[in-house]
């Protein structure tokens, strides 16, 4: 049994984005670009502060458009449940709070103590952006910030798009994104609904290379000075996949909580957030082995489980007495899917898997 990594998306879905549709209503505009690692970048850019503060537990790739800018990129630790340590940020921030900008990211999918970094941000003159790329918009306990960025891929079936909500006085400087192809967009979804078919099936087809070490996602080098814009199908397509979002919340929760009672037999795969928030959708099921994660990865992807660890980090944050936590997390988590595309049944696989794992570990 193959199971499939992102979500699938349907005919049906492929055919009602052809069209154009009403989009809700929000509280602020929405500025579209191709990926969600551009809108960050644009945000950025826009805000015209000097010192950007990341997350030393952070995808490297993600950085890709933000290392671009003229600015002085600078990190700080996370604590084990992915929280910031104020009192160590404020000493480190020192002089530079008047021409800084913080980096918030909601982990998974959950809320990272939003009203507590704005209200750190706002006493001390920094500006707030939050990194929602693992989270549905409509997630309560966050939006407060500056800007805010979401990631539709992660949550939904759909190839990229960023969306970046922030409030028009401070939109005025917004990078303006030029043309994106949209070439591979149908060569993406022929893929998706033949995975989806052969999982379906019950075909095995995890023996294949680019399932058992896949490419990194939107690894390449960017290319040209400016931002590409999100081009409307896929806009489009975000819009038809967000009208089944009470669905996809349901769907990922049960999934997640399906996983999380197999944990609680096995003591070598423990959950990163044991307890889900109300109205959370969580992005991947996040969990830390002792260790060998390598092993771990290995082991479910040749078992058809598109098991992850966490992406490369940025290389300034490999200094274990600096950022001891973040690299402590990075080396230990491993990411399984828990996305609405999957069935109950092979949701209860992966945690067979995970306990059989767990228990060769122990021998």
């Amino acid at each position: 049994m193959t199971l499939p990594e992102p979500p699938s998306p349907t005919i049906r879905q492929l055919a009602r984005a052809v069209f154009p549709t009403a989009s809700a209503g929000r509280d602020r505009p929405i500025y579209w670009y191709a990926t969600a690692s551009e809108a960050l970048a644009a945000a950025i850019q826009a805000l015209g502060r000097t010192v950007v503060w990341f997350p030393a537990y952070f995808c490297n790739e993600a950085l890709r458009y933000v290392r671009r800018l003229p600015i002085d990129l600078r990190f700080y630790d996370v604590r084990p449940d992915l929280t910031i340590d104020w009192e160590i940020l404020e000493r480190e921030i020192g002089n530079f709070r008047h021409s800084s900008l913080l980096v918030l990211v909601h982990y998974f999918g959950c809320p990272n103590h939003t009203e507590t970094a704005r209200d750190f941000c706002n006493s001390h003159s920094i500006v707030l952006i939050e990194d929602a790329a693992h989270a549905i918009m409509q997630t309560p306990g966050i939006g407060c910030a500056s800007a805010v960025l979401f990631s539709p891929r992660k949550l939904f079936a759909v190839p990229r798009g960023g969306q970046l909500l922030m409030d028009e006085h401070l939109a005025g400087g917004l990078p303006g994104p030029t043309a994106s192809n949209s070439s591979d967009i149908w060569g993406w979804a022929a893929r998706r609904l033949i995975q989806r078919a052969l999982s379906k099936a019950g075909v095995p087809w995890h023996f294949l290379p680019t399932y058992r070490h896949p490419p990194v996602s939107g690894s390449a080098i960017p290319t040209g000075n400016g931002f590409h814009a999100c081009v409307p199908y896929i806009q489009r397509l975000v819009s038809v996949a967000e009208r089944e979002i009470p669905a996809v919340i349901a769907a990922r929760r049960g999934h997640y909580l399906q996983l999380r009672k197999w944990c609680d037999q096995q003591q070598e795969f423990q959950p990163i957030f044991t307890d889900l928030p109300s109205g959370v959708c969580p992005y991947v099921f996040a969990g830390l082995v002792k260790t060998n994660v390598e092993h771990w990865v290995d082991i479910l992807r040749s078992k058809g489980i598109p098991a992850s660890r966490w992406p490369d980090l940025p290389p300034e944050v490999h200094d274990s007495s600096r950022f001891p936590w973040s690299l402590a997390l990075a080396g230990r988590t491993v990411l399984l899917p828990v996305h609405q595309s999957l069935t109950e049944d092979q949701v209860e696989r992966m945690g067979e898997l995970l306990a059989s794992i767990g228990a060769l570990t122990r021998k």
